[in-house]
């Protein structure tokens, strides 16, 4: 981080020049003066009294010595970082790579000025739903569709619809390929709420549940509905909603 090596600099820069210990010297980032002892916890400087604010460098593990300026100017650099890993990790769960994330957020740069990791995430998914869409790749649109649902899941806003899109992929992908056109709602077993585990077991043909979308169970108490479809082998298994 430019802060990092900043930070590294100046405070090399105010020991003096007769000093040449091994490690070197701990200074103060307000005074300059040397600390006895390298303090692990943010502490004020016994000098001149400024509060010291002590981060560790994630790549090196050492300390670093901050001014509350300087820590608050990490932390949101920090920030920035965390949440495009984030949109990036998202984006690599729906299938893109880092260079088509870099790209879309040169390209909305470009455009708009700045390209705020969520934006880059969702122009994305946006762009790359449409082939999958036209060439009737379920398992692909089901993927996208359910990496846009954890995103506003993970926000705290509605994510229901984009979720139940999800599933109707995955109803439509089971279609090409079942035996017999059945299929049974599963639920996470001990850790599913009421609501699902009243579902478990329930079979409707591949129609049905298209047009009746059980799944998500919106009343899910868990917020996040981990129910899913299992496939239904023989018609003698259970009884068809």
């Amino acid at each position: 981080m430019n802060l990092i090596r900043r930070v590294f600099r100046g405070q090399r820069s105010k020991v003096t020049q007769a000093i040449h210990s091994d490690p070197e010297p701990t200074v103060c980032p307000y005074c300059g003066a040397l600390l006895n002892v390298v303090p692990v916890r943010s502490r004020t400087c016994p000098h001149c009294k400024e509060f010291i604010v002590v981060r560790t460098d994630r790549a090196t593990k050492e300390k670093l010595l901050l001014t509350e300026v300087q820590a608050r100017e990490l932390d949101g650099e920090r920030k920035k970082q965390a949440a495009r890993n984030k949109a990036l990790r998202a984006a690599i769960n729906m299938g893109c790579t880092a260079d088509d994330f870099q790209q879309m957020e040169q390209s909305l740069t470009e455009r708009l000025g700045v390209a705020l990791p969520g934006d880059v995430f969702w122009a994305l998914a946006d762009q790359t739903i449409r082939e999958p869409m036209l060439q009737r790749d379920w398992h692909r649109v089901g993927v996208i569709e359910w990496s846009r649902a954890r995103w506003l899941y993970e926000e705290g806003r509605n994510h229901i619809q984009h979720l139940r899109e999800s599933h109707a992929a995955d109803l439509k992908a089971r279609a090409a390929n079942s035996l017999t056109g059945k299929v049974r709602i599963l639920t996470n077993g001990d850790a599913a709420c009421a609501e699902c585990r009243g579902n478990d077991g329930t079979v409707f043909s591949i129609d049905s549940a298209l047009l009746e979308m059980p799944l998500p169970v919106e009343e899910c108490e868990n917020g996040w509905c981990q129910c899913i479809w299992s496939p239904v082998t023989y018609d003698s298994e259970a009884l068809v909603m």
